[in-house]
């Protein structure tokens, strides 16, 4: 779930908390920085990654972090 978001940062609600660190692991492993936001800073069961999106990102860099995140939902 991305939410609504027009901003630069672009957050994924993940929502189990005991599958945010091997995913955030997973991400990291294939070249995608992202930060992990667990309990106590959002409610339980409703953790979430955020990504960082800037205008110097190419349009294929944006196209393999998206593979990255789909890749990891499978």
């Amino acid at each position: 779930d991305l939410g609504i978001s027009e901003g630069w940062i672009v957050t994924v609600r993940y929502g189990d908390e005991g599958m945010t660190i091997p995913l955030v692991d997973h991400l990291q492993r294939r070249g995608l920085d992202c930060s992990l936001m667990q309990f106590p800073a959002v409610p339980t069961g409703a953790a979430r990654l955020r990504l960082f999106v800037t205008s110097e990102h190419s349009e294929a860099q944006l196209d393999r972090a998206a593979s990255i995140v789909v890749d990891a939902a499978r």
